[in-house]
């Protein structure tokens, strides 16, 4: 009889988990498309009360850039973003303080990985950051020319630049197609990296944990319950990246 009451009382804990996850979930991301329309109407409301120096000195693209993709990153910082920082500072929270009651000297030393892998994170964000900089602009570049190649098409007709205009547009694309591949190529270093770092703590945690078992100072049982927490912890780690690229694009 107990046995079931627990397993009836698991069912219903695994169903108000799924429930209220799902309604919290669709109101964040209901509430950062809000923002996204409320931000562009703010935007496009500002825009319109702009005198002519503003729209000499910000090209077409430039604007139709932070209207869009920039506008874009925002609503995936404040949905996707606020979500993986819940749920992955939860997470964190309660893992470590589990792991350093077990045996506070294997868990400082097995985290040593994962936290240096943070810091060179940083730094690769950094590096990240110009390029993504840079791929801002080259967007901005590319639909102020479209922009004024739509508006003087008569023009490029009547001259015939149709040519020249179109080895341009390649070229652009080119540039930005190669820049794009860059910072993809920097994305995805971000996975194996916390991978190799995973796989550094695993093998503290063993070594050390090997040792302490021979001495007395833990059971094998806190071993592997040790082991179980390092493997968990490659999933908020991993988001706390997701969360660095998404705070590098909203910058």
């Amino acid at each position: 009889e107990l046995l079931l009451q627990n397993i009836f009382l698991l069912i219903g804990i695994v169903i108000l988990n799924y429930v209220t996850g799902y309604i919290w979930g669709v109101n964040i991301f209901r509430s950062s498309s809000q923002f996204k329309t409320e931000l562009q109407e703010g935007l496009f409301a500002k825009l319109i009360r702009m005198r002519k120096p503003f729209f000499e000195k910000f090209r077409s693209g430039d604007m139709l850039t932070r209207f869009s993709s920039d506008v874009e990153s925002i609503e995936e910082l404040l949905g996707y973003g606020v979500m993986t920082i819940v749920y992955a500072g939860g997470m964190i929270i309660f893992i470590i303080p589990t792991m350093l009651f077990i045996s506070w000297q294997i868990t400082l030393l097995s985290l040593m990985p994962l936290l240096t892998m943070i810091v060179v994170m940083y730094f690769i964000g950094q590096y990240l950051e110009k390029k993504i900089e840079r791929n801002r602009d080259a967007v901005g570049v590319l639909n102020n020319g479209v922009l004024e190649t739509v508006e003087g098409v008569r023009v490029i007709r009547a001259y015939s630049q149709k040519e020249m205009l179109g080895q341009d547009f390649r070229s652009k694309t080119q540039s930005l197609r190669e820049d794009n591949d860059a910072i993809i190529l920097v994305q995805a270093t971000y996975g194996p990296a916390f991978v190799i770092s995973l796989t550094l703590s695993t093998v503290i945690v063993l070594g050390l944990g090997a040792s302490f078992v021979q001495t007395g100072q833990i059971t094998l049982g806190q071993v592997l319950a040790l082991q179980l927490y390092i493997v968990s912890l490659l999933e908020p780690f991993s988001m706390v990246s997701d969360i660095i690229l998404c705070l590098l694009y909203t910058s």
